[in-house]
């Protein structure tokens, strides 16, 4: 197994910052421990459009901001107090191509038979074959079943048992 690298803590993005401080807001205001409606990180979110944090928002105040994450994050290891919170970068999907774009039509099972390999086919006749002898078995079985019925039936009509 390959040993993991040990990796300098992440500062925290202005977003995890935002909850924190969502999260101590409410407990302020509510001390008997009561919770907001749907959680907290559904009231955090919901706050985060119109957060001054928000870089996108229109309220963003970029020294505010900036302020607040140098304070959020003093004393913290591994991390420069002047440091902005990097947001984590998320792998980008790679974009498709022209023929995966087409949409997929369905194929006959002729045209999939017509393209198996050797070992699909030999795959394929195994589990046909354990199929066929498995509804063979339970024909079997109940053919056997339905024959002592008779048979009992017969018995108890001959006053035999």
């Amino acid at each position: 197994k390959k040993e993991k690298k040990e990796r300098k803590p992440r500062l925290p993005s202005a977003y995890n910052v935002h909850v924190k401080m969502t999260a101590a807001e409410w407990k302020g205001a509510h001390p008997d421990g009561e919770q907001p409606e749907g959680g907290a990180m559904k009231h955090a979110s919901a706050s985060w459009a119109q957060s001054f944090l928000n870089p996108k928002s229109d309220s963003h105040d970029e020294a505010k901001a900036t302020r607040v994450m140098a304070e959020y994050n003093k004393g913290k290891e591994g991390a420069a107090s002047e440091q902005e919170a990097t947001p984590s970068k998320k792998r980008k999907k790679p974009e498709a191509s022209p023929v995966e774009e087409e949409e997929e039509e369905a194929v006959s099972y002729t045209h999939l038979r017509a393209h198996e390999t050797p070992e699909h086919l030999v795959c394929r006749l195994l589990l046909e074959k354990k199929k066929k002898k498995k509804k063979q078995k339970k024909k079997k079985k109940r053919i056997s079943e339905e024959q002592r019925k008779q048979r009992k039936k017969n018995n108890i009509k001959n006053g035999m048992k």
